[in-house]
């Protein structure tokens, strides 16, 4: 027993040094998979070292309930699944008040102990014949309880004096062992994204700090909610969602766009947040960023947005191009008036049934060159001149305004947004009926109408195989793209293929397959396909894989790179980000962290990145002042309804509610108070439903 017992304890030291080296074996959520309450009692973060008062009080409960044993066993030998009984484990965590972390290696141990032959009628014995076994349980327990508290420590050490406090890092990364002569010919930009040199920036008017002005912590930038989409390419970034998504009654869809904030002056000279300023003596951080995108009138266009696409290809007449949610057709604006810069582009008749017969359609959209490319779930991926379908006039009048790379903002349409937005406000509830029965009149209309006459049709179309689903579809170049397969449920006769392509625009075929996927995988961005010739991807499950472009085949493989949620599985993505000497990898997914991967071979996690209680929803890349953007999604915001407040689905009381404006930390937080060095909530707080909108701007060293 014992040489199994320590096999097991060498098992347990390699997985601590996964990604998730402060959570349970992956094996342990099988434990408790059947329920979903003891599942977020068993994945809450280790805090402090538990107290001897609570390492005792489980073992008491343990001695007095040797019936938990009968629920522990191997069900399959091969994979390694493991069950347990959830009621006595909720009973324990939550009627008995046990530490849940103390929880965890209990279960842990005595999984270990049976492995190793212990029988279940072992633990059931008289403590006077069981006492040598259960001596040698406790200071086995006792021994994985001090190797966590070790490893929390380590992972709290940063590698950098500079290095933010709101990140744990991986002991075992590259950067612990590089020598002082490796580190002086490293690349600085990939250094400081390797050990997670932040900028300091000034603390805002609710934050405290140990006698610091200022914190490596991102800067929230307030716009609206994200979550029909989020694009960056140059300085623009293109965004969709709802304006009011804190609002249960009301819904209003919206396409916008900023530009990246340049601050007048290095952000650890700015006095406070409200200093932050553009040359222009703009505020940068107090007010939304976003401009909404408006019809040949002025008025804003409230279009229902699945995909936006930043084009800033022409610098001095960047656009906004938006796939209409509601129909299947795309629309294009420009990014400096605000205003449409073309006739929408229509997607083939079978993509836009079948955009209105599903319900979050996922479409695709993208630009190679001069040519717009779009997917929608058919076997085919359709293309559109950009010249052509702009037209002189349009292009003309899209040049005309304000040349877009400096952010500015022309003043009438600020006086004009707020104007809107305070009538909007004020209007009453006959006013919003009204309204959205207008919106359902117009939808029909046009819906109804034929589809060759919604807009201008592709110039031609690349075909795969007949029972392929389009996807994500990403540039790689100016003459190709990465194709994958729609992921999650496919349309009704079509096979979810999990091969990527890589399609020649120019010649209209496909050039390539990358084979490797166990399903169809997501797409983001794809920044490193011509300096490094490495695309990325990822699948539902957590999976990454790297491909090198010369190859066709993976060349490195990521695994767990985020925490797969329960039940309805990804919406998860993996951001390449190009250094002149390296490539590093931030991964995103539903558990409120951003990770960062180091490429170096082998592959390693460096470090989990706090987002503040926010779910990332995407990630994007600011190449001039080195910052990544994470659009978020505040799932612990409290939304408004006709007769009150609700949270997690939930009416929130008073007392509940002053807590909030207390700064409490939200009580379903994926992760403790204490699980960062550093405090840092955005989720919380007086201003909790400005947060819901915000995207964080991470400024690295450079």
């Amino acid at each position: 027993m014992e040489a199994a017992l320590e096999n097991d304890a060498e098992m347990a030291r390699d997985r601590d040094w996964s990604p998730d080296f402060l959570l349970p074996d992956p094996r342990m959520l099988g434990v408790v998979f059947q329920d979903a309450q003891v599942v977020q009692m068993f994945k809450e973060p280790r805090g402090e070292p538990p107290s001897d008062e609570a390492i005792n009080a489980v073992l008491r409960w343990g001695r007095s309930n040797p019936e938990v044993t009968e629920y522990v066993h191997e069900a399959d030998a091969d994979s390694g699944v493991l069950f347990a009984g959830t009621e006595v484990l909720k009973a324990a965590g939550q009627e008995h008040q046990l530490s849940s972390a103390v929880l965890v290696e209990f279960v842990s141990t005595r999984l270990a102990f049976a492995r190793a032959g212990a029988d279940v009628a072992d633990f059931a014995r008289p403590r006077s014949q069981g006492r040598e076994l259960w001596a040698a349980f406790e200071g086995a327990l006792r021994g994985r309880l001090a190797a966590a508290a070790q490893r929390r420590e380590e992972a709290r050490r940063a590698p950098h004096e500079d290095s933010a406090a709101i990140a744990l890092y991986n002991p075992r990364a590259h950067f612990h062992f590089a020598s002082d002569a490796a580190r002086a010919q490293t690349d600085p930009l990939l250094d400081a994204l390797l050990t997670c040199r932040l900028e300091p920036r000034p603390l805002g008017w609710r934050e405290e700090g140990e006698g610091a002005r200022t914190v490596r912590q991102p800067l929230p930038l307030h716009g609206y909610a994200t979550g029909g989409g989020f694009d960056v390419e140059g300085d623009l970034v293109a965004v969709a969602g709802d304006q009011r998504v804190d609002e249960i009654r009301a819904s209003r869809p919206y396409v916008g766009c900023w530009f990246v904030p340049r601050p007048a002056k290095p952000l650890r000279e700015c006095g406070s947040l409200g200093d932050v300023v553009d040359a222009s003596g703009r505020a940068l951080l107090d007010t939304p960023l976003v401009r909404r995108m408006r019809d040949a009138s002025g008025k804003a266009t409230p279009l229902l947005s699945s995909r936006v696409l930043a084009d800033a290809s022409n610098v001095a007449a960047p656009r906004v191009w938006a796939v209409d949610g509601a129909d299947g057709t795309i629309a294009g604006f420009s990014a400096a008036t605000h205003r449409p810069v073309a006739a929408p582009l229509a997607f083939p008749p079978e993509v836009q049934e079948a955009t209105r017969e599903y319900m979050n359609f996922r479409h695709g959209l993208t630009r190679c060159g001069g040519t717009l490319v779009g997917s929608g779930g058919t076997s085919s991926v359709y293309l559109w001149d950009i010249n052509a379908a702009l037209g002189g006039a349009a292009a003309a009048a899209s040049s005309a305004g304000d040349p877009g790379g400096s952010g500015s903002i022309d003043d009438d349409d600020d006086d004009a947004e707020e104007e809107e937005e305070g009538r909007e406000e004020d209007s009453d509830e006959s006013d919003e009926d009204g309204a959205r029965t207008a919106e359902r009149e117009r939808k029909r209309a046009r819906t109804a109408a034929p589809a060759e006459s919604r807009g201008r049709a592709p110039v031609a179309a690349v075909a795969m195989e007949d029972d392929f689903s389009a996807g994500d579809v990403e540039r790689l170049s100016d003459t190709t793209l990465l194709l994958a397969g729609l992921s999650g449920d496919v349309p009704k006769g079509k096979v979810g293929y999990t091969s990527l392509r890589v399609v020649d625009v120019g010649a209209q075929r496909v050039a390539s397959v990358l084979p490797g996927h166990a399903e169809a995988p997501s797409l983001s961005r794809q920044l490193c396909a011509e300096s490094h010739q490495l695309a990325f991807s990822v699948e539902s499950c957590g999976t990454a894989l790297i491909f090198d472009l010369r190859t066709c085949a993976p060349a490195i493989v990521l695994t767990r790179v985020f925490e797969r949620e329960l039940l309805f599985g990804g919406d998860g993505g993996v951001l390449g980000v190009p250094t002149s000497s390296g490539v590093v990898a931030f991964t995103f997914g539903h558990d409120e962290l951003i990770r960062c991967w180091d490429l170096r071979k082998p592959a390693s996690h460096a470090y989990t990145l706090s987002t503040g209680n926010l779910r990332v929803t995407n990630l994007g890349w600011h190449a001039p002042t080195a910052s990544l953007l994470a659009a978020t999604d505040n799932r612990h915001a409290v939304s408004h309804g006709r007769y009150g407040a609700y949270r997690y689905g939930d009416r929130e009381s008073d007392s509940e509610s002053c807590d909030e404006e207390g700064n409490a930390w939200p009580r379903g937080a994926k992760h403790s108070a204490g699980f960062f060095p550093e405090r840092f909530d955005a989720s919380s707080g007086f201003d909790s439903m400005m947060h819901r909108r915000d995207v964080l701007l991470y400024p690295f060293v450079h």
